[in-house]
């Protein structure tokens, strides 16, 4: 089927079984909708009104038109404008204590690495050159 655009005179080559019982269809040059049907073998414009066509026509492209695609779904009026902030949970002993053992671990393994140092480096020679930047 042969489809021309009502607003820009743009010629198109569509399959009928693009178009089906008819769809809606957009110019892919100016960009104008329009309902178009098989059955009718004419092209109704939509609510808008075409412009005028150019005063002679231009040369038919084979371009496809793209089928519109369907209006998004509004937000729903029931969602609230902000989320309700809360708070912030008072920081436990625990924690504290969590961060404290962690610290008191840490220094425990390097003073066991530096008290063993000459035992630690027979086993694992580049600890050595590590423990000469500290000065041992």
């Amino acid at each position: 089927m042969r489809l021309t655009c009502p607003a820009c005179a743009a010629a198109y080559n569509v399959p009928d079984a693009m178009i089906g019982e008819g769809r809606q269809m957009r110019c892919a040059r100016c960009g104008h909708q329009w309902f178009a049907t098989p059955s009718q073998g004419i092209i109704e414009p939509s609510e808008a009104p075409p412009a005028a066509p150019p005063a002679e026509p231009e040369p038919a492209t084979t371009a496809v038109l793209a089928p519109v695609p369907p209006p998004k779904p509004e937000p729903e009026p029931d969602a609230p404008a902000e989320p309700e902030l809360t708070p912030p949970a008072p920081r436990s002993i625990g924690l504290w204590l969590a961060w404290a053992a962690s610290l008191v671990l840490v220094v425990g393994a390097a003073g066991v690495l530096w008290q063993f140092q000459a035992a630690v480096t027979v086993a694992w020679p580049p600890f050595g050159r590590l423990a000469a930047w500290f000065g041992g």
